[in-house]
């Protein structure tokens, strides 16, 4: 058994996080509702709700600010997830899987345990994909 690769199949704009800890949208356009990056993972309100309402052990949340140098306008509609479980490739297999699990990955890529991902699945937050393994990674082999 392997852990689940999470994507959006939602666009989003490319964020980069500045020093005072807003994320700047580098181009306009729209934040999906679940948008990762290099060291950052933000998600809606309602799945941050739903996390924690799982207790999913070792992640922890902050208030997220989206900040557009164009308009000018801060947005609070994210929620910042902590990932403190991480792994490198070569050790995906060995994983625990038991219970509700996040993963990071290089960080920048998040994976779920078995259970999470049905609970997210059966609580239709429709934009959440998952691969099993390395598979969403082109030439990977999981």
């Amino acid at each position: 058994m392997l852990p689940y690769l999470v994507t959006s199949n939602e666009d989003s704009v490319a964020l980069l996080e500045l020093e005072d800890g807003r994320f700047q949208m580098l181009e306009q356009g729209q934040v999906a509702q679940f948008a990762s990056g290099y060291q950052y993972l933000l998600v809606d309100r309602a799945l941050a709700k739903y996390l924690k309402s799982l207790k999913v052990p070792q992640i922890t949340f902050a208030p997220a600010v989206v900040f557009s140098r164009t308009t000018g306008k801060e947005h609070r509609s994210h929620t910042r997830v902590f990932v403190h479980q991480h792994f490198y490739p070569d050790d995906i297999k060995a994983l625990a899987l038991d219970g509700m699990q996040m993963f990071a990955m290089n960080g920048e890529h998040f994976f779920v345990s078995p259970s999470l991902k049905f609970a997210l699945e059966a609580n239709e937050f429709s934009y959440l994909q998952f691969s099993e393994g390395l598979s969403g990674f082109a030439g990977a082999a999981s």
